[in-house]
């Protein structure tokens, strides 16, 4: 997953900055006002798909750590991998007349497996 920051048009990283009242480069110092900004950021990308969300609406409805993984993606190659994986491990199985509950096979009445 590209991360979304990456995607920022100049028109976009104007408007972060001008929403959070602090400049795009702070993001990479220590102590800056870093909740504010990534959330510009978030809610700037958001607009695209909701142009009349306003700041501080976008700001109310998301978590910090929402924020962050929205902007950046996550680290976890297999996690993202995952969250794109329509066939989930286990699903196999499951489909194949395994067990859900991996307690062992299915058996007929009479204790044979059942086919």
């Amino acid at each position: 997953m590209t991360a979304r920051i990456n995607t920022l048009n100049a028109l976009e990283q104007a408007e972060a900055e001008e929403a959070a009242g602090v400049p795009l480069h702070k993001i990479e110092e220590e102590g800056s006002l870093k909740v504010r900004l990534w959330g510009a950021i978030a809610w700037v990308i958001t607009k695209r798909d909701e142009p009349t969300l306003s700041y501080l609406d976008y700001m109310k409805r998301a978590t910090y750590s929402e924020i962050l993984t929205f902007v950046l993606g996550t680290d976890n190659a297999a996690e993202e991998a995952a969250a794109d994986d329509p066939f989930p491990a286990g699903a196999a199985a499951a489909d194949e007349g395994a067990p859900a509950d991996a307690e062992g096979p299915v058996l007929s009445g009479d204790g044979d497996p059942a086919v």
